[in-house]
């Protein structure tokens, strides 16, 4: 058994782009990793791949709801409650 923690990410804008390309290449990359993939609406249409992709990684790939510009998150969370 190994002594070592996992590397936790919270990856903002996880549907496209940016986001989307570093949530799948941590998930591919790291298999210890723990991924918070932030998405802005994560049940809508544009979250499609990111729901595939979490399929296919569901062991590390968590969707959670996030807006950079909302200290609440739209989940009625605050993102302090994430990064600590």
């Amino acid at each position: 058994m190994s002594d070592t923690q996992p590397t936790i990410y919270f990856i903002t804008g996880a549907t496209r782009g940016i986001g989307y390309a570093l949530v799948a290449d941590v998930a591919s990359q790291d298999p210890s990793a723990i991924i918070y993939a932030g998405a802005r609406d994560p049940t809508g249409e544009g979250a499609s791949r990111l729901k595939e992709l979490t399929e296919k990684y569901s062991r590390c790939i968590e969707i959670v709801r996030y807006m950079a510009a909302d200290r609440r998150g739209g989940s009625g969370r605050s993102t302090d409650a994430w990064i600590r």
